[in-house]
């Protein structure tokens, strides 16, 4: 066994350790379970968020696959700002969330450039990448707004929290399904999209929920 496939065993076994942490997570807010239940399953997906990308990074460049490399740093990020969001109260850690955001916004930036030019070349598969880039772009630079003014507090940063966590399980599901169903033009394209189209309602109604509701 080589050491792609060493991290390649980690890197599935880490994304489905996500999907199911990601689901009790969720449905422990929804269900108003203890809430240890959510923190100690946040925890988990974190670590397994983390794995993801760890892993993702060497493999991108042993088997070179940039729109691997590019998804893993889209989750990590989305899974890192959440993270800050739900351990930073008292926004001592802006400095940290302004740090990131900057970086993934070059990072998105980049992610728009490449999709542009290969949409260009005649390269269809890349409109998933433009598409994050653009959604990463803007999710950083409003990340990078709250850091620059002392960070989230109350109702919205847990709003943050959950929009952020819930953008990381997107990515999630979207590398799970690309991976598991291979489909290749117009249905491939459409697979990398469809955890986004389906679940961004979910996010928008659910942060909307919270900031209506958290005392």
């Amino acid at each position: 066994m080589n050491i792609y496939s060493v991290l390649l065993i980690l890197h599935i076994g880490a994304g489905c350790i996500t999907l199911v942490t990601a689901l009790i997570a969720t449905l422990s807010k929804q269900l108003e379970a203890k809430h240890h239940i959510h923190v100690i399953s946040g925890k988990i997906f974190a670590i397994a968020m983390s794995i993801i990308f760890l892993t993702a990074f060497p493999m991108s460049l042993i088997k070179f696959n940039l729109f691997l490399l590019l998804i893993s740093v889209f989750s990590f990020y989305m899974m890192l700002a959440g993270w800050l969001y739900a351990t930073d109260r008292k926004g001592n850690r802006a400095n940290v969330l302004l740090i990131v955001s900057s970086i993934m916004l070059v990072v998105s930036t980049a992610m728009i450039g490449f999709g542009i030019w290969a949409i260009l070349n005649g390269n269809s598969s890349a409109i998933p990448v433009f598409v994050f880039g653009v959604i990463g772009t803007l999710l950083a630079r409003a990340d990078w707004l709250v850091a620059r003014k002392g960070g989230a507090k109350g109702k919205f940063r847990i709003a943050k929290h959950l929009a952020s966590m819930l953008g990381a399980t997107i990515a999630a599901v979207t590398a799970f399904l690309v991976n598991v169903v291979q489909l290749g033009g117009f249905l491939g394209i459409a697979m990398w999209l469809l955890p986004t189209l389906v679940l961004t309602p979910i996010i928008v109604m659910q942060s909307r929920k919270v900031q209506k509701t958290v005392q």
